[in-house]
């Protein structure tokens, strides 16, 4: 993860800064573009859920990393050609091969993880992103401010991080096949006694009883079971598509706000976004063990409410300082209530998780192709503070949502935790 992420940064400024400051473009079509990544990943997701609970993972994510590797060429030419259709086209190819690279590694990090941990197994893995993407934008904040400022005209050497990350990302997969051993599993049954759960609640899996004195369900009870357990799942994988929706629908613009309202330098406009960023997947562990330990739906009603309020003051702020710690808070409270939805996925299935996390994936990229076009088109016809505003809303309307998804989700879950053990759940 750490090299894989080196450039994730770097791409995350250059996806809203290139269409509107270099290209000219719109808040439309900004959105577009950058909703052009959620469409790709849409039309291949389906086929990696299916692929990873079939194929090697390893090979999977290898595809994911050499993705990236083509994109990020992809990128750098467009931008030195000053092409926006391959830069769009760039952001397709990520969307459509990055995509092989997700589901198969959280799904890795799921089966090498203890339930009771698995927030924290997640944070862990977003603060190697954050250790990697600390290093590279250290990189190519560097080059590109130097270079931006002394020679802004030569866009081969302004933006030329792009190809030291193109060829990292091929080291990086090849890294990860060479050393990860996918057919180690974390074996459950040896941490059950040590926490000594309750086992009359959670020794069943995937809805099959196995004690046949008690009886099997009929077909019937099966069909109701199946049928509560959708039900219940599409709720869930709703609210994902609403929070990612919402997540997209102002993210894309908070630099491009910066740099309109408050910061005109886009250095100084890197130095706040970044730090925020590094920070917020740093702390990601130590968000995780917390979430570990709380009532998703509590956590999601105070983290809702949390972010929330941090969006409201980011748009009523002036003061690039305050701006930065406002929006550090924001991405921190954000990445938790992720760690919390990847906690509850991996727990629904064991046998399933690669179609869990492909099903949930699909869902929040429907989200993520629409809200880049929703909040470009308030961007430019109604206000700048349109697409924060928004965002406070759905994330209102979030809490319901998630709580009664989790609800009613509880019962069908293939790892659950019991009231005698560390998590409150």
């Amino acid at each position: 993860m750490f090299w894989n992420s080196l450039g994730f940064l770097f791409f995350g400024f250059i996806v809203s800064y290139v269409p509107i400051q270099l290209f000219g473009a719109s808040g439309s079509e900004m959105g577009l573009i950058v909703s052009l990544q959620a469409f790709g990943r849409l039309l291949s997701t389906p086929l990696i859920g299916y692929l990873t609970d079939r194929v090697s993972k390893k090979k999977l994510v290898m595809v994911g990393a050499l993705g990236r590797c083509i994109s990020y060429i992809m990128y750098y030419l467009s931008i030195v050609l000053h092409s926006i259709p391959l830069f769009g086209a760039g952001i397709f190819t990520q969307g459509v091969l990055v995509g092989f690279f997700w589901p198969p590694f959280n799904s890795l990090v799921a089966e090498k993880s203890n339930k009771y941990f698995r927030s924290e197994a997640y944070g862990k893995r977003s603060s190697m992103i954050g250790w990697g993407s600390l290093a590279g934008s250290a990189f190519s904040f560097s080059v590109f401010t130097l270079a931006h400022h002394f020679i802004p005209d030569k866009l081969l050497i302004v933006y030329s991080p792009f190809l030291i990350f193109a060829v990292i990302n091929i080291f990086a997969g090849l890294y990860f096949y060479r050393n990860v051993d996918e057919h180690y599993s974390f074996a459950e049954f040896k941490k059950e006694k040590i926490f000594s759960y309750n086992s009359d609640r959670n020794e069943q899996s995937e809805l099959v009883i196995k004690n046949s004195s008690e009886g099997l369900p009929t077909q019937m009870e099966s069909n109701k079971m199946s049928k509560k357990f959708l039900g219940a799942f599409f709720l869930l994988t709703l609210a994902l598509m609403a929070s990612r929706m919402n997540d997209t629908l102002a993210e894309p613009f908070l630099q491009v706000y910066l740099i309109e309202n408050i910061i005109q330098n886009p250095t100084l406009v890197m130095l706040i976004y970044f730090p925020a960023q590094i920070t917020s997947l740093l702390m990601a562990p130590y968000m995780g063990k917390i979430c570990d330990r709380i009532n998703p739906r509590v956590g999601i009603l105070f983290l809702s409410c949390i972010g929330g309020a941090m969006t409201w003051f980011l748009i009523q702020t002036s003061s690039p300082v305050v701006f930065s710690l406002l929006l550090t808070f924001d991405f921190t409270f954000a990445r938790a209530n992720l760690l919390l939805m990847e906690n509850v996925l991996s727990r629904t299935s064991q046998l399933h998780r690669g179609k869990i996390f492909g099903m949930a994936e699909w869902m929040k990229l429907l989200g993520g192709f629409f809200g880049p076009n929703i909040g470009g088109l308030v961007w430019d016809r109604v206000d700048h503070r349109a697409p924060f505003i928004i965002s406070i809303f759905v994330e209102i309307f979030l809490v319901p949502l998630y709580w009664v998804s989790i609800f009613f989700l509880k019962p069908f879950m293939a790892e659950k935790v019991g009231k005698n053990s560390i998590i409150v759940n």
